[in-house]
């Protein structure tokens, strides 16, 4: 086709558009698999291995497609065409896969591994559709795009490029602003919206170039045809596919893994996918972008290939060795607000990624010079090394979120990976030794590579990623899939359990009243409680605290095995509860245990994590609480743990609210320095002669009294406010939703004094728990004066 440098900017236009829009359905996507594995790992594992496996797919089909269709932009029109009606349709292929997974899943054993397999096949199918169409994209453009084979690497390397800082664009955008703005759901729309865009100009663009014939090469006006280059050997081809196949698989392990590393100066935020990706995306853009047009000119590509696997497994192994200091010096760079801390975050990301992204960045052009040997042939050549790649990268992906990490740990895995790395490298740079050479030196190099290689993974530290605070002691250090699990021990005997660096709970007398309150109090509010259900198990407190009511039957989720592990270090402060016949410990996420059992419950008690802090987000959604009330009976209660820390008091009052709309009959009550939210499903009445019997059990009487909560009315004296008053003091906030989860992105309006601001105004707002009483007898009178002080 005839180009001019106008028509190519538009090409590079689009193609660059394409990326953004495939980066936003990611982010969005990867979001939303939140919502299904409970964790961002296991999510970024599993729509990076469907992109990778739709992109391999894609790439290999249409790649030999465009070999013969003779309006190759037409095609690439269709292509774009097709991910926007499918963007458009994933919110209902979504909830139509939940329904198969809690049919499947209810016919499976409860073991973590055969969920999150369900799980990871139902949504690596689903997503293969829209991936299988991104990756025919490549191939296709770039028999439009490339013209002249001796710029192959300049031209290939630009769409690559150009493509790939248009991901990391649409990444920022839709992780940093547009859900937030707009919701889930609509930030997809922006990029349906961008995909039929692209597809009007590139159809309109088909209709002014002039097609070649596709079964020959491209003239350029009247001059000779190209001639092609002398092709490498067939051994070389193909030992270039498995090599550029084993890099996809390396790229992939590090973006899992590296997500798990550096969520520790990300903040454990719900912008650490984000931060991860758009740094990722912008080495391999720059990499590309800057190096492709130094490439057509190069004669030792072999060798070249072989320096950047070595410097790419040499830089993965030093963001091993040198991450420690690395950690210190960007946590003690952190500027005064969040947006200056966000930079900070994104400085540390790019220090660990840049170099190696890079040089995965260079590794594209360079491998298609290689590979391909004729214009003829673009579209299958670059479908073939494309597909080798992706199918690497699937592998990769899946293999470091659900096998590397629980079995070696985040370090001695990125030093496995780092190995591959300088194995490729090796066998690369060896490759292009004559015969009689290479048995001899090649051999000789690769073993030593390949023994380097073992004791470097063998004797890698598992360096501890969270460190104590001054005067611990460690008592506890376990890696997961979905969490690193810290216990420590300080001089005073107090022990603190943290994760992913997030304090989660320590074994002061404030802390430790609140957990057993948040068991207690609706236990002691229902009428007759005979089943209960703990969602996060954590240190077991509060499921201790539970165990002390005559329940016929106990359950509790806890998505971490890791937390599970650390229960070892609290036995005293659960109370054994682990030993209790009644107890059933759930290894899942509480929002899928919730979508799958067929049990119901008499109270469901939620004692997640901070709301900002990591994933937490999902467990106070209006959807997760109105997944709470269908598991209830008729008169069941639900009680979850809200924290006036670290939220600023809209955020504060939306996930009041949020309760509220899905509990009408809602009360609040204080317990020291947090608060707890109360639901009740048939109306909330507490009936003052049953509570002063349930407090003459004496396990429950002596687990209060040592928390000063020695009768009725100290644990009534907690009250708060009800309905009314609530609805009133949240009138004007909106509701975190599945969609719109504002509290998900709350650090960044979180700010100093607005424990005080909230305590404040509910102290001024705090009115009487008298109307709720009933049958306080001939008490009456002392009752209520006692309860007015």
């Amino acid at each position: 086709m005839k180009q001019s440098s106008r028509t190519q900017a538009a090409i590079l236009v689009l193609f660059f558009l394409s990326g953004a829009a495939g980066l936003i359905y990611e982010v969005v996507w990867q979001r939303m698999l939140v919502l299904v594995f409970g964790n961002t790992t296991l999510a970024t594992a599993t729509i990076i291995a469907a992109f990778m496996g739709g992109l391999a797919l894609g790439s290999f089909w249409f790649g030999r497609l465009a070999d013969r269709y003779s309006r190759p932009l037409r095609l690439y029109a269709f292509l774009e065409v097709g991910i926007g009606v499918f963007a458009v349709l994933f919110p209902f292929i979504l909830a139509g896969v939940t329904s198969i997974y809690i049919s499947i899943s209810q016919s499976l054993p409860t073991t973590p591994l055969l969920l999150n397999l369900t799980r990871f096949v139902l949504c690596f199918l689903v997503l293969l559709i829209p991936s299988f169409l991104m990756g025919g994209t490549l191939p296709v453009i770039s028999k439009v795009f490339v013209t002249q084979f001796e710029k192959l690497s300049l031209r290939v390397g630009s769409l690559y490029g150009s493509n790939t800082l248009g991901g990391a664009i649409g990444a920022f955008a839709a992780g940093f602003l547009l859900i937030s703005w707009l919701g889930a759901r609509e930030t997809a729309y922006v990029a349906v919206a961008l995909n039929i865009l692209i597809a009007g100009l590139a159809f309109g663009l088909s209709l002014v170039l002039v097609p070649d014939s596709p079964s020959s090469p491209r003239r350029r006006g009247g001059q000779r045809r190209e001639t092609d280059r002398q092709a490498y050997p067939k051994h070389i081809s193909t030992l270039i596919l498995v090599v550029y196949g084993l890099s996809g698989f390396c790229a992939l392990a590090y973006e899992v893994l590296w997500t798990r590393l550096l969520v520790f100066f990300l903040g454990n935020t719900t912008y650490a996918f984000t931060t991860m990706l758009t740094t990722f995306l912008l080495g391999l853009a720059l990499g590309s972008l800057v190096f492709a047009r130094f490439l057509d000119r190069g004669r030792h590509l072999l060798t070249t290939l072989a320096i950047v696997e070595i410097l790419i497994g040499l830089f993965a192994i030093l963001s091993v060795w040198q991450f420690g200091g690395l950690r210190d010096m960007i946590l003690g760079l952190y500027g005064p607000s969040w947006y200056a801390a966000t930079g900070i975050r994104y400085i540390g990301a790019i220090l660990v990624m840049l170099f190696p992204t890079l040089l995965f960045g260079i590794a594209f052009p360079l491998v298609n010079k290689i590979y391909v040997n004729n214009l003829a042939s673009l579209g299958h050549g670059i479908g073939n090394l494309y597909s080798a790649n992706t199918v690497g990268a699937v592998i990769g992906s899946f293999a470091a979120g659900f096998m590397l990490i629980p079995m070696m740990g985040i370090t001695r895995s990125i030093m496995l990976i780092a190995s591959i790395n300088l194995v490729l490298g090796a066998v690369v740079w060896f490759s292009g030794f004559k015969a009689r050479d290479r048995v001899k030196w090649g051999t000789a190099g690769a073993a030593v590579v390949l023994v380097a290689a073992v004791v470097a993974t063998v004797a890698a530290p598992s360096i501890q990623l969270q460190r104590l605070s001054p005067g611990q002691e460690l008592l506890y250090y376990g890696e997961g899939s979905s969490a690193t699990v810290v216990v420590g021990l300080y001089r005073n005997g107090m022990k603190e359990l943290r994760v992913n660096g997030v304090y989660e709970v320590q074994t002061d007398d404030h802390s430790l009243r609140t957990f057993h309150m948040l068991g207690h109090l609706p236990l002691l509010l229902h009428e007759n409680p005979q089943k209960a259900l703990v969602v996060a198990f954590g240190t077991g407190i509060t499921s201790g605290a539970v165990a002390e009511h005559p329940l016929q039957e106990i359950d509790a989720v806890e998505i971490s095995a890791e937390v599970i592990e650390a229960n070892a270090y609290f036995l005293r402060e659960s109370q054994e509860v682990l030993d209790d016949p009644r107890f059933n410990l759930v290894i899942d996420d509480g929002r899928s245990y919730l979508l799958r059992t067929e049990g119901r419950y008499d109270v469901i008690t939620s004692d997640s994590t901070h709301p900002i802090a990591g994933d937490s987000w999902i467990l106070y959604t209006r959807e997760f609480y109105e997944l709470c009330r269908e598991k209830l009976n008729p008169d069941g209660i639900m009680a979850q743990w809200l924290p006036l820390q670290g939220l600023a008091p809209v955020d504060y009052k939306r996930i009041l609210k949020t309760f509220q709309s899905v509990f009408p009959d809602t009360t609040l009550w204080l317990a020291n320095e947090y608060t707890l939210i109360i639901g009740s499903k048939g109306g909330l009445t507490i009936d003052y002669s049953r509570l002063a019997q349930r407090f003459q059990n004496k396990s429950i009487k002596d687990d209060l009294l040592q928390f000063g909560v020695s009768d009725p009315v100290a644990l009534l004296s907690g009250f708060i406010m009800g309905k009314e008053a609530i609805a009133a003091y949240t009138q004007g906030v909106s509701i975190n939703t599945d969609n719109h989860p504002f509290v998900q992105f709350a650090e960044s309006r979180k700010e100093p004094g607005t424990y005080n601001r909230i305590l404040s105004e509910l102290t001024r707002l705090r009115e009487s728990v008298v109307p709720l009483l009933t049958n306080m007898g001939d008490e009456a009178s002392t009752i209520e004066s006692r309860l007015a002080r």
